[in-house]
């Protein structure tokens, strides 16, 4: 597969999964008040960042950013957080607090 298809396909999956969301709250990102607890590139989805928030020991809140069409920088940013210092509404981003 070239990387052009690798690409569409990457972006067809992040927009399934951003669009079945669910019980993640859309339309808004979360801020830290202090460092994250981690940053990954990795994860494919919102659920995926939520369940890594859950299984993260002192884990209060997360924020998944979907990528389209860029395969150089992975299908999302997951970011969780100890702390969250703010919560802004967002077209693209999901987020939530556990």
């Amino acid at each position: 597969m070239d990387n052009l298809a690798r690409g569409v396909a990457a972006a067809v999956l992040v927009l399934a999964m951003a669009g079945g969301a669910g019980a993640e709250e859309a339309h808004c990102k979360l801020y830290p008040k202090v460092d994250l607890l981690m940053n990954s590139h990795d994860l494919v989805g919102a659920g995926a960042c939520k369940a890594a928030c859950v299984e993260t020991e002192g884990c209060t809140g997360w924020s998944y950013t979907p990528h389209t069409f860029n395969p150089k920088t992975g299908p999302g940013q997951c970011r969780l957080m100890a702390e969250v210092g703010e919560q802004a509404e967002n077209d693209r981003d999901y987020c939530g607090r556990i």
